[in-house]
């Protein structure tokens, strides 16, 4: 990742975290971002991020269909494990949900997981399991404990 994060930045684009300047990549997230604007029009702009876009996305894929050869079962096992988690936990956080989330999304996108999908889509998941949304939806206290709680009911929930 390091790799290309570095090759985007010499044509002006900034990979960050989710949360934007200075946080880590959370459940395989990333903002995209162009630093150069000076002197281009909206078209322009819009047109560098779109290739910006595609091209990370086909590298994805390469770097995807490389380590599935190269790691197929052990991908196979993190994928499994981590539906195993949000299937039976009784407590989790956000970040720890976001990884795990993460790895049943690419189970799906490879057709490794072999279950029913959720009945919400995992971005709409990753969303809720979110401190605010917890706690606006479910909840109405900031207690850390309870939070995780029902967060791990709600992700119990959704893969039934």
């Amino acid at each position: 990742m390091q790799n290309l994060v570095t090759a985007l930045g010499k044509f002006g684009i900034t990979v960050r975290g989710i949360y934007g300047e200075g946080t880590e990549a959370v459940g395989s997230i990333y903002q995209i971002s162009n630093q150069i604007t000076l002197g281009q029009s909206e078209d322009e702009i819009i047109k560098n991020l779109k290739n910006t876009v595609n091209f990370v996305k086909e590298q994805e894929i390469r770097f995807r269909e490389n380590l599935i050869q190269i790691r197929k079962i052990d991908i196979e096992d993190e994928i499994y494990r981590a539906y195993g988690i949000v299937s039976n936990a009784r407590k989790i956080s956000a970040k720890e949900a976001m990884s795990i989330l993460s790895k049943i999304r690419e189970g799906f996108v490879l057709g490794i997981l072999d279950v029913p999908k959720p009945k919400e889509t995992i971005y709409n998941v990753m969303i809720n399991i979110q401190q605010g949304s917890i706690q606006n939806n479910f909840i109405n206290e900031n207690n850390v404990n309870k939070r995780d709680e029902v967060r791990a009911k709600y992700l119990r929930d959704v893969f039934k």
